[in-house]
């Protein structure tokens, strides 16, 4: 790898070779323009540590070894590989970092769609401002339409002119400054730069926490140049989302329309808007390659749901940026892409975003301030497998069995009880403990079904849990605390 061409640093999404219980919220550029120190290239720093466990409080090893056991979901194989996170960083010791840590992780990485440096071409290339199709009509509302070569029905095509003009004044740059430190230079200004969406007239502007994470200033900086500093208001790193406000100007900004992302369809087509590489504002197309993706890890270790994923190309830089439907209409934030850390970090069809109905849902918390916090009942769990419960040591062949439980966290001040680890051929596996059957009645098969529930809720509201014990069905009523910021791994 070459070291001066400004890749990223990169952090797994699951540390290799790693098994386990899926917790309850399974853990688990620079702008063309000089930025506002007066230069576009930025000093390196590692960045806070990525891979850390989620529910809390168990071994690394507990339950791992194996996978061949039947429990359900676990997050700590890495069979999703892992997830880049591109927040370049300019220092040429950050290179290095990334070199070799590239070489340790080996190739399928998702990489954080962060921040983008000088423009990264290969050598004796120029990037390319954008890819992806864009078809020809006369607008989005009514799309044009063109006969099949077959002569059957007439497809619609949508005109990405249309889209994006209609959503080019809602998106900026976001530029981070924040201090860094050097082995060998000691203490050095960085900078680094995604996108964000106006979503207001009172200058809000909604990005990626992993954009403005640490940052001692922040900066929207506009496409003819202006520069305005921004505050931030609100941060969620459990949905890696942050809410930034800024003076900007009257007439050169233009709030986006949020769409309904949960009405998204796979095949709809959309387009991504945002700053890849430190080029200009950008628009790529593509179309929902996916919908309801539970794998994409939040900067403090919790696991995003109902993650859109999408081929439209996101790279480095895009961050923070709007994922755009046929409506011109913002459905998601883009946030991440898989990519292969072996040769150049970038799109390879395989792009993430946050979907916009999390900061709708969740907007008064936002606009109230602060850090966004999230309900959590503090456990460990594995779906139950049919054919593996008897020899877990469990009365029943459905529900989740609770392989952990954080101790003084909500679910161990409600009483519930942990399975204890067994070696069975081999295989270290959770035997026995409480198994969770339902939430105030309604039915969860695995943890996703859990966490789905509990997002709907605030912290400190009361549920009802229904759970076998030792064959006994109880009612156990836990009141929800606040996800932690950081999980240890003790």
């Amino acid at each position: 790898m070459d070291l001066n061409d400004g890749s990223q640093l990169y952090r797994p999404l699951n540390p290799p070779g790693r098994s386990g219980p899926d917790p309850e919220s399974p853990r688990p550029a620079v702008p063309d323009q000089p930025g506002p120190g007066g230069g576009d290239e930025r000093s390196g720093s590692d960045g806070p540590a990525w891979a850390r466990s989620q529910a809390g409080g168990w071994s690394g090893d507990r339950y791992g070894g194996g996978s061949g056991d039947g429990g359900g979901h676990d997050p700590y194989t890495g069979d999703v590989a892992a997830r880049h996170r591109p927040e370049e960083r300019h220092g040429w010791w950050s290179r290095l970092v990334t070199a070799l840590v590239g070489g340790l992780l080996g190739g399928g990485l998702v990489l954080y769609a962060v921040t983008a440096g000088p423009l990264a071409a290969a050598p004796g290339r120029a990037p390319e401002a954008g890819s992806g199709g864009t078809g020809t009509g006369t607008g989005v509302q009514t799309p044009v339409t063109e006969p099949a070569p077959s002569g059957g029905p007439r497809a619609p095509v949508v005109d990405f002119s249309q889209v994006y003009a209609q959503v080019a004044p809602s998106v900026v740059r976001v530029v981070r400054t924040a201090r860094g430190v050097s082995p060998w230079l000691g203490i050095v200004q960085e900078e680094s730069s995604g996108s964000g969406v106006v979503i207001d007239d009172q200058g809000h502007v909604v990005t990626n926490y992993h954009v403005v994470e640490n940052a001692s200033r922040l900066w929207i900086v506009l496409d003819d140049g202006t520069q305005v500093e921004a505050r931030l208001v609100a941060q969620d790193p459990s949905h890696d989302l942050a809410l930034l406000q800024a003076d900007l100007p009257a007439g050169q900004v233009r709030p986006a329309r949020l769409g309904d992302s949960d009405a998204l369809a796979v095949g709809e087509p959309v387009m991504a808007v945002g700053y890849p590489f430190g080029l200009p504002k950008t628009a790529t197309t593509g179309v929902i390659s996916g919908l309801h993706r539970n794998n994409l890890q939040a900067p403090n270790g919790r696991i995003i749901r109902e993650v859109i994923q999408t081929d439209a190309p996101i790279n480095p830089g895009n961050s923070g940026g709007a994922l755009v439907n046929a409506r011109g209409e913002v459905v998601g934030i883009n946030t991440a892409i898989l990519s292969n850390v072996e040769s150049r970090p970038g799109s390879i069809g395989i792009g993430f975003a946050v979907p916009i109905n999390i900061l709708k849902r969740e907007l008064d918390l936002f606009l109230a301030g602060g850090t966004v916090q999230h309900p959590w009942l503090g456990i460990g769990g594995v779906a139950v497998d049919p054919a593996s419960y008897r020899e877990r040591g469990l009365a029943v062949d459905h529900g989740i069995q609770v392989a952990e439980v954080v101790p003084g966290g909500p679910a161990d001040r409600a009483g519930l009880r942990a399975a204890e680890p067994r070696r069975l051929g081999g295989t270290v596996i959770p035997y026995g403990g409480d198994v969770i059957l339902a939430v105030d009645g309604q039915a969860v098969r695995d943890v996703p079904d859990l966490v789905a529930y509990l997002d709907r809720k605030r912290v400190g509201d009361r549920v009802t849990l229904r759970i076998n014990r030792d064959g006994q069905e109880l009612q156990v009523l836990v009141v929800l605390g606040a996800f932690p910021d950081e999980l240890g791994s003790d």
